[in-house]
């Protein structure tokens, strides 16, 4: 398997309305517990890149935030035995 395919989601959701900082980004493992860390969009966007590759659906989020996830199709045929 290759590295980062355990990741089945990543969310990033946008600063507080008061700061200025970066927002935060939750990345969703299957085997380990979740990973949260400040991150800019753009960073979060290029991290969805890297691990989904064309796998890679973008869901829709309340509010300025977003969601990306390994597509389902895929997911499934991972988990087929």
């Amino acid at each position: 398997m290759a590295a980062g395919e355990d990741v089945t989601d990543i969310e990033w959701e946008p600063p507080p309305r008061d700061g200025d900082g970066p927002g935060e980004v939750t990345i969703e493992h299957r085997v380990v517990g979740d990973v949260t860390t400040p991150m800019k969009q753009d960073d979060a966007r290029r991290l969805a890149d890297r691990v989904f590759g064309d796998e890679k659906t973008e869901v829709p989020v309340s509010g300025d935030g977003v969601h990306w996830a390994r597509s389902r199709s895929k997911v499934a045929e991972r988990d087929t035995p």
